[in-house]
């Protein structure tokens, strides 16, 4: 599976610690060599086609990364962090809106 990460989503990821940075590239290079998604480590967002939700955790913080699954690709293009258990719609919305710019995704 080939991964594709918007710009301004490794900027995000530039933002967070090593040791963080560190724990999301660990799944997403297993990804990239298993060539399938493992529900343990990507969460489907409920209600939203193709977007997939993972989650590190470092220190007692949980960092999320939102991706968007379309063909043989995932596309990167959300890095935030957050306490509660469901993203805030405004993070969804600007991921939609990110994964509009690849054009493998069909949101309306």
């Amino acid at each position: 599976m080939h991964i594709l990460y918007d710009p301004i989503a490794k900027k995000e990821l530039s933002y967070f610690d090593n040791k963080v940075q560190r724990k999301f590239r660990v799944p997403l290079a297993e990804l990239r060599s298993n060539n399938k998604l493992s529900s343990k480590q990507f969460k489907k967002l409920a209600g939203y086609h193709a977007l997939y939700e993972l989650r590190v955790k470092h220190d007692r913080a949980t960092y999320r990364s939102i991706c968007g699954h379309a063909k043989q690709y995932l596309l990167v293009v959300l890095f935030f962090q957050k306490k509660g258990e469901k993203p805030p719609s405004r993070y969804i919305n600007n991921a939609i809106n990110r994964l509009r710019s690849f054009k493998l995704i069909d949101y309306k």
